[in-house]
């Protein structure tokens, strides 16, 4: 069997999909295209994406970037992530998404819109919807709710999936970065810093410090200005220039808890890249992060007035762009005492440590062991026909 991968390759595919490359399923021929070095395009949609006008330059962006028909001819199923096919080309496909709104380009919704993706997910070729999570497929039911008894036979739950960071990498040449004492190290990793809480986590950070011995490592696209603002020997900032294996190596295996207080965050990969790599998290209730934290086993929730994703099915920057501007002062609050229960706690600390990566081992929820046997159904739906 023949399987291409379709997807905006200007960035490399995800690490989810690592099943793919790492232990392919016997049998099935998995095509990735090359990414293509496209980055400015990647930057025009990351900073316009949401705009009416901007959604039909995306979708035209799409008919002239990423061929569905190059070496299609012989494929036996297209597996479109997170987009849709921009044309019928008669083969059986699947599509994946990690929230219903990447299948609008994380565009406007409008009836027109809503009709044309419904039109695409309900034709016969259409035979696999593959949410990320339960919270995405909650989100395909509440936009689809009146319809949605008409494809639930096509949905199953696709979680990601990762090896085990911290049994394949070794660590010996990492700690460059960060140091290899016994501070207790807390890092973040993220762009758009605003929204994933940076600056909430920065104010907690200055209240642990009056009383604790501990060391923050930022890895985001932070302004200077901000910088210097929370400058302190004990925070530490780092451009976001590294490859997502540098980051692993050089960050994620060095430090010890990971903290990630998004307000809106449709799945959250970093948190699978975090706890594969032996680091609990501290991070916001919401969305897919319920899927991925269990309380008290490998992580800690903090609560937040600005969960965005929980007050309405499509957050526009109409409704978030000026909420993220102001901190939100019982996230800074709920951070201090997260953070200062593991430092207090250091038993508690390593026993997450050590249950972190339980998920990704064979059969756990994000292992590729069970992501390839989901995708084996998938497979068997094409040989049976």
């Amino acid at each position: 069997m023949k399987v291409k991968v379709i997807f905006r390759n200007y960035i490399p595919l995800y690490s989810g999909y690592c099943s793919f490359w790492l232990n392919p399923i016997k049998g099935v021929d998995v095509v990735i295209p090359k990414v293509k070095k496209r980055s400015l395009l990647f930057k025009i949609y990351r900073l316009f994406k949401g705009l009416p006008l901007f959604s039909f330059f995306v979708g035209v962006g799409q008919k002239l970037f990423f061929s569905e028909s190059m070496d299609t001819e012989d494929a036996d199923l297209l597996f479109y992530t997170g987009m849709l096919p921009q044309r019928d080309l008669g083969l059986p496909f699947v599509i994946d998404f990690e929230h219903i709104h990447s299948l609008f380009d994380y565009a406007v919704v409008n009836q027109i819109t809503k009709d044309k993706v419904w039109r695409i997910i309900s034709s016969k070729n259409c035979i696999g919807l593959l949410p990320w999570s339960i919270a995405a497929e909650n989100s395909l039911k509440r936009l689809f709710k009146n319809k949605y008894h008409k494809i639930i036979n096509k949905v199953l739950v696709l979680y990601p999936a990762l090896p085990k960071y911290k049994k394949i990498y070794n660590l010996k040449e990492n700690f460059k970065h960060v140091p290899n004492d016994r501070s207790v190290k807390f890092l973040f990793v993220g762009r758009d810093y605003k929204r994933k809480g940076l600056m909430e986590l920065l104010e907690a950070f200055r209240l642990i410090l009056d009383s604790y011995d501990a060391d923050l490592y930022v890895v985001s696209n932070i302004s200077e200005k901000e910088k210097d603002e929370y400058s302190n020997p004990h925070l530490h900032f780092f451009e976001a220039k590294f490859s997502q294996e540098e980051v692993i190596k050089k960050f994620f295996l060095t430090c010890d808890v990971f903290v990630l207080p998004t307000h809106a965050d449709t799945f959250g990969m970093v948190l699978l890249e975090a706890l594969s790599s032996g680091l609990p998290v501290i991070a916001t209730r919401q969305f897919a992060s319920q899927e991925i934290i269990n309380e008290n086993v490998n992580g800690l929730f903090v609560r937040s007035e600005k969960l965005f994703l929980d007050n309405m099915l499509i957050p526009d920057k109409k409704h978030t762009g000026e909420g993220y501007n102001e901190v939100d002062k019982l996230l800074v609050n709920e951070l201090y005492l997260k953070m200062k229960f593991m430092l207090d706690n250091s038993k508690v600390l390593r026993t997450m440590k050590n249950n972190a990566t339980r998920q990704f081992e064979d059969g756990g929820k994000f292992s590729i062991s069970e992501r390839n046997k989901k995708l084996q159904i998938i497979y068997e739906k094409i040989n049976s026909k």
